[in-house]
Order: C-alpha cells, then sequence, then structure tokens
C-alpha cells in the first residue's frame, strides 16, 4: 500500500483553498476581524503544520485580543461552518466543514436546514446593503452622503438584524428616515431609533412605519425648538434628555409652542443655550409663579442695601428749619 504525504518547509509556498459559498453568503455579513482568523485556522487544516498555533499566538499574529479571536471561532461555531469545542481550559479542538458538503447533501440538507435559512438570510442582507449604498452615494444635496457605505454601518445594520430581529425592509426604513426625510446623517442617532423600536417591541416594517407616522408631529416640535435655539449649528441632533425635556413642556405642563419659545427668548443673555437651561426658565415662567423666585442677594448687596437705608434713615432724623428759622440764626437772633 502507498503512502502519500505532502512535504512543504514553507509556509509561504502553500496555498489555502476557500469554498467559493463561504465567500458568497458568510463573508459579506461578517466582521473584518472574524473574517481573518477564519482564514487562519483554515490555513492550518489545509497546510502540515508542526505546532498548531494556540489562540494566543493567532491574537498576536493578527493584531486581535484573545478575548477577540475566541468570539470570532465562537462566531463562526454559531453560523455552524466549524465546530468550536473545549478540550481543557486553554485548548480547543476547531473542525472546519466542508459548507457546499452540508447544504447540497440531501440527507444533511434535512438536517441542517439552517444552512439554507443562513444564505437566504444574508441574501437579504446583501439586497439591503446594495440597496442602501444607493442612498448613501447619492448627492448629499439630494439626501444623500456622498459616499460609500461604510463597514461599521454594515456591521450596526446587521447588528439590528440579528440582535433585535429587524426585517431588512425596517432597517432600510430606520436609515431612509433619519437620513432622507430628517436629513440627520450621525449613525448613532440612527442607533438610538433602532434602540427605542427594539425597547417598544417593534420589528417589522408597518410596526415601524407606524411609530414614524406617530411620531412625525412631535418630532417637528423638537427640531423646532432645537432650530430656535440654535443648537441646530453644533453639527450634532437633539438627544433623548433633550426629548424628554420637551415631552414634560408639552405633555406636563401643557405648554404652547408659543410658550415654549417665549421661554427660550430668555436665553439670549447666555452664550450656551441649552434645553435643561429653557427648563429652568419655564419652571419659573409659568409653573411656579405663586412664589417668590427672585434671586437670592449677595453678602455684598445686602450690605449696600442696609447702608442705604440707614443713610435714608439718617436723613429722615435731622431736623427741619424753615427759611425765617434760617435767616434768624445766620443774623445772631
Amino acid at each position: 500500500m502507498n503512502r502519500f504525504e505532502l512535504v512543504n518547509n514553507n509556509d509561504d509556498i502553500g496555498v489555502t483553498i476557500v469554498e467559493n459559498m463561504f465567500i458568497n453568503h458568510f463573508m459579506p455579513m461578517a466582521r473584518g476581524d472574524y473574517v481573518k482568523v477564519y482564514l487562519y485556522g483554515l490555513k492550518c487544516t489545509q497546510n502540515s503544520i508542526e505546532d498548531m498555533p494556540s489562540n494566543r499566538k493567532i491574537a498576536n499574529t493578527l493584531g486581535m485580543s484573545e478575548a477577540d479571536v475566541v468570539k470570532a471561532f465562537r462566531y463562526w461555531h454559531e453560523k455552524q461552518v466549524i465546530t468550536f469545542m473545549h478540550t481543557d481550559k486553554r485548548n480547543y479542538v476547531i473542525q472546519y466543514k466542508n459548507i457546499s458538503t452540508m447544504i447540497f447533501t440531501p440527507e444533511k440538507f434535512k438536517k441542517n436546514g439552517s444552512y439554507s435559512e443562513t444564505i437566504e438570510y444574508n441574501a437579504k442582507k446583501q439586497n439591503l446593503f446594495e440597496d442602501l449604498s444607493q442612498e448613501f452615494e447619492a448627492p448629499m444635496d439630494e439626501g444623500g452622503l456622498g459616499r460609500p457605505i461604510s463597514h461599521q454601518e454594515m456591521e450596526m445594520f446587521s447588528d439590528w438584524m440579528e440582535e433585535y430581529s429587524f426585517s431588512a425592509e425596517t432597517v432600510k426604513l430606520i436609515v431612509n428616515t433619519c437620513l432622507v426625510k430628517r436629513k440627520i446623517k450621525q449613525r448613532k442617532y440612527w442607533n438610538a431609533i433602532a434602540m427605542d423600536f427594539h425597547s417598544k417591541g417593534i420589528k417589522t416594517f408597518d410596526e415601524a412605519a407606524m411609530e414614524f407616522n406617530k411620531s412625525d408631529k412631535r418630532y417637528q416640535e423638537y427640531q423646532q425648538i432645537f432650530k430656535y435655539l440654535g443648537l441646530n449649528t453644533r453639527g450634532s441632533f437633539i438627544t433623548k434628555p433633550e426629548e424628554a425635556l420637551a415631552d414634560k413642556w408639552l405633555d406636563e405642563y401643557k405648554l404652547s409652542m408659543e410658550q415654549i419659545l417665549k421661554a427660550c427668548d430668555e436665553t439670549i443673555s447666555t452664550n450656551r443655550p441649552s434645553f435643561k437651561y429653557v427648563d429652568k426658565i419655564i419652571y419659573n415662567m409659568y409653573i411656579n409663579t405663586d412664589k417668590d423666585t427672585k434671586p437670592k442677594q449677595d453678602k455684598y448687596t445686602k450690605i449696600q442695601n442696609n447702608t442705604k437705608k440707614e443713610t435714608i434713615q439718617s436723613d429722615l432724623d435731622y431736623e427741619y428749619y424753615s427759611e425765617e428759622d434760617i435767616e434768624r440764626m445766620m443774623s445772631g437772633e
């Protein structure tokens, strides 16, 4: 019986075969660091390596933390393209699977139906990113960003779908509403909207559309106050705490927009207007009207006032002389 062995003393000369199924359907949706870990491990399975690298060595080689390397392997384990198993506290067995075989072999296809679901899911993501790319690359005067969609943005949208169970249509609606309709270009704001929807149990397109419709009038009120204070020039957007204060004025205090803007006029005296400052003005102007809201006098002012009062009193204590009395005094009478 013959025995065949591949001898390669130079790791750089070896070749690593990557399935197109992985490149087309799994790689585009994964973080860049996770792809690096997958490819490095795949190379280890296909090339003769005397000492298999530990997670620490992989981390040092790829410029990552050891914890992130473990997270990457767990990510691919969840995607069912590898099996990641403990042997002891710091050692693992990592088995790479042939993705094509798992999908197209009938008996395994039935057992691992999640593969077909993953491919369909990733295809929806890919279509979503292609649609959003067009909106991002549109000129700024047309509501776009005039640039390609970034990898960080793709990761964020992917997280919405995976962690919040948003449909691709829901993700697109959030981005379209924030970017095109509300002209907000900061992805921090988009993420705040997504987190708010998640906390309210909103997942589908119809639920998100209904929530946006319900909040449109209030959002316009937020923006009216925001712009009136000149805060739109700070290159930011209204925050959740600022929205909460505006809600208090409108819902709890039941003030009209005219009353709120009148309070905003009082911020002219400060170089740094803010919702908190307006909140104090509103409280003193409309809510605390039955109480003495005059500012307390400092010690120096009190001393001045007391001195002035004593002087006035002294003036009042002077003896009063008529013109006739003064003439007699001057004539020596």
